[in-house]
């Protein structure tokens, strides 16, 4: 004949239930009935006093796969026995419990977080691994650009440096004749024949714009024209430089028809006169030229000399963020490692050890290699 159920509670030991304690956090009630001996995990033979008549002594032994489930990490649990009856009883014991047992329990979730440490570290330093080279390419784009940009300050300045020196050969050769010979003044229709049209008007530049322009005009440190540099948009600067060019353009398409004629006009005068009193005229002329076209390409060289210092610091920076990047990478790497170290001790696994040992390897080398290399 049955036993009459029972409620058990269960608890680790140490988690007492005290007169005044508070309830565990984790407890099991089970309600149970006779059962047969567990081979592994055997209880106490206890009489109780309210079984029912014929049933004899109770034989506590049950089985405590859900017990397990809980407490997994105790080696020593507490039940209290409630009978229907209200009588109350305290049973401890120590239970050894099986390695096959442990293997088959369900994580806690300090043991999830442990078991997920070494993936979710692995993506995130996957992830800042891409990061930092994403942001090495696009350091060696900008310099790159930078390099291209130079190339073209270069040709400027070149241009510059070429129609300044033509326009000082002009005037020494107009000195050269008027101090060797008698230059008479051209009459005003043919004097207006040797004047170079006027530049087309300048925009006015942005404000970021003309103040790094003057930094670099009157030679300040570097650190205060990036300082400068930095605060000039992109596009407003790709505006400038496109307006300045279409301004050099537009000077040399107006200038193209009265360099034919100062041409022809030095031509017809070849057997005049007055041949000496043009050819003056004409260096006058090609001396305001220059002058003028060396001008328009000096503004066309500032402004790519801005595009070279920003995209300079453009590089500097994305270096900067590429290096923290691998930083961050690194000690996500040292957290697998960690991870891994701590999950070998757990399951005392020699793959999870090698793991661990191979990352430590890794991460030394890399620091050997920024440090001594």
């Amino acid at each position: 004949m049955a036993a009459a159920p029972r409620a058990l509670r269960v608890w680790p030991a140490g988690g007492g239930r005290g007169r005044g304690e508070s309830r565990p956090r984790r407890y099991l009630r089970l309600t149970t009935c006779r059962a047969h001996r567990h081979p592994r995990i055997p209880l106490p033979r206890r009489r109780t006093r309210h079984s029912e008549a014929g049933c004899g002594p109770v034989q506590a032994s049950l089985i405590f796969t859900a017990i397990l489930l809980d407490f997994s990490e105790s080696d020593r649990l507490c039940f209290q026995r409630t009978d229907f009856g209200g009588k109350n009883g305290d049973i401890a014991m120590s239970i050894k419990i099986p390695d096959e047992l442990k293997a088959d329990v369900p994580q806690t979730m300090w043991g999830k977080i442990l078991s997920a440490t070494p993936v979710v570290m692995t993506v995130v330093a996957t992830l800042l691994a891409g990061l930092a080279s994403s942001e090495m390419t696009h350091a060696q784009y900008s310099r790159a650009l930078a390099a291209q940009q130079q190339s073209k300050t270069g040709d400027q300045w070149e241009f510059f440096q070429a129609k300044r020196l033509r326009s000082a050969l002009q005037l020494s050769t107009l000195d050269v004749l008027q101090n060797t010979t008698a230059v008479r003044a051209l009459d005003a229709a043919t004097r207006a024949s040797f004047t170079p049209p006027p530049p087309p008007a300048r925009a006015p530049l942005d404000a970021p714009v003309q103040a790094a322009i003057d930094a670099v005009e009157a030679g300040r440190p570097e650190v205060q024209v990036t300082a400068l540099v930095v605060k000039v948009n992109d596009q407003t600067l790709d505006a400038a430089l496109r307006a300045a060019q279409e301004r050099a353009s537009a000077f040399d398409a107006a200038v193209r028809p009265a360099n034919k004629i100062v041409e022809q006009l030095e031509n017809e005068s070849a057997e005049r006169p007055n041949h000496r009193d043009v050819v003056a005229a004409r260096l006058r002329y090609m001396a305001q030229r220059y002058d003028t076209e060396s001008r328009l390409n000096q503004a066309i060289a500032y402004l790519y000399e801005l595009q070279v210092r920003k995209s300079n610091f453009t590089a500097e920076r994305h270096e900067r963020r590429s290096q923290r990047f691998f930083f961050g990478m690194l000690t996500a790497q040292a957290a697998v490692i960690i991870a891994t170290f701590a999950i070998a001790a757990r399951k005392r696994n020699l793959l999870w050890s090698l793991a661990a040992a191979a990352g430590l390897a890794a991460v030394g080398f890399a620091v050997y290699v920024y440090l001594f290399i």
